[in-house]
């Protein structure tokens, strides 16, 4: 949410010199963390410019310094800002989402050029070692930067490998190696036919100081799903064709983990029997795991679509 005009910079800004305007933030209290090391995560962006020579894309990071705050003072707060910029200070960065698991903090943003503003690179996925940041109840520990990697694209502007979602473990899940992994979800945002039929789940996984990735796991859903319809506005004296409030894509905007089953939910439109277009939504039940080479392997266990009036739920006939 961008800061109110008429009243003080937020701290953020004020200590950093930054202008106000970041947006996008998300916040996670997070459980599964020793007693004492639970944290308030909170994560926004910042951005400016419109060419790669003006151009300015930061990623701002709030980790509370225990489990309970009472103000927004730097006692009770570490921040940090980082430069979001990839490819030499090509790309920007949009969309953070943030997940954790038993010792990653995970965060991920869409990359998009500066010189054609709308124009999709491709994802990026922040790691950093979760118990290092959460040792700040006497000081803030120094953090230079993220361990930061490119998800590889398949084609040009490849919107299906963009929005992943970490997700939000509050138990661990089934161990691979060591420490314990965090998977991550997304759904399809550009559909090889008119419908939206599959579901991706990848896996993150510490081995030797570095994170490895695994995945997608290409996972087929059993009712498709499509883009939800705006919402129309009724007109007033202000206004006599007010636009439609824009409700959402497809991409998964939630995750939660507990032991080896990921939920996750999405927007996506559905029908009365009268034939009225309405916005649902769909909350999809992964089983993850491994397969018997220790490779990453994800199932559908169910998913469900929310109407006003009912909840539809189909499960797969084989698991």
């Amino acid at each position: 949410m961008r800061h109110p005009p008429g009243r003080s910079k937020p701290r953020w800004a004020a200590r950093y010199g930054l202008p106000v305007n970041g947006v996008h933030a998300r916040v996670f209290f997070d459980r599964n963390a020793a007693p004492g090391s639970q944290r308030f995560y909170v994560v926004a962006i910042e951005k400016s410019g419109q060419t790669e020579a003006t151009g300015v894309s930061r990623l701002l990071l709030a980790i509370s310094r225990g489990p309970e705050i009472t103000d927004l003072s730097d006692s009770q707060w570490c921040r940090y800002v980082f430069d979001a910029r990839f490819d030499g200070g090509q790309s920007w960065a949009d969309f953070p989402m943030l997940g954790v698991g038993a010792h990653l903090l995970v965060i991920t943003t869409n990359q998009y050029r500066f010189r054609d503003d709308e124009f999709f690179t491709y994802a990026t996925i922040w790691t950093a070692n979760k118990q290092r940041l959460t040792a700040n109840a006497r000081s803030c520990p120094p953090m230079a930067s993220f361990d930061r990697k490119a998800l590889p694209k398949v084609r040009q502007n490849d919107l299906n490998r963009s929005s992943l979602v970490p997700v939000q473990h509050y138990t661990s899940p089934p161990r691979v190696g060591q420490p314990d992994p965090v998977y991550l979800v997304n759904s399809e945002t550009f559909p090889r036919t008119g419908m939206f039929r599959r579901y991706f789940v990848y896996r993150l996984e510490a081995v030797n100081g570095n994170v490895k990735i695994e995945g997608p796991e290409d996972i087929g859903a059993v009712q498709p799903y499509t883009r939800a319809p705006d919402v129309p506005q009724k007109p007033s004296a202000q206004s006599r064709n007010p636009p439609a409030i824009h409700v959402s894509d497809t991409r998964m905007t939630q995750a939660a983990g507990i032991g080896r089953f990921l939920t996750a939910a999405l927007t996506t439109g559905c029908w009365r029997p009268s034939g009225e277009n309405l916005s649902c939504i769909r909350v999809v039940r992964l089983r993850v795991g491994s397969g018997p080479l220790g490779g990453l392997k994800a199932s559908l266990d169910q998913e469900t679509t929310i109407t006003a009036a009912e909840a539809i739920s189909s499960i797969p006939a084989s698991r």
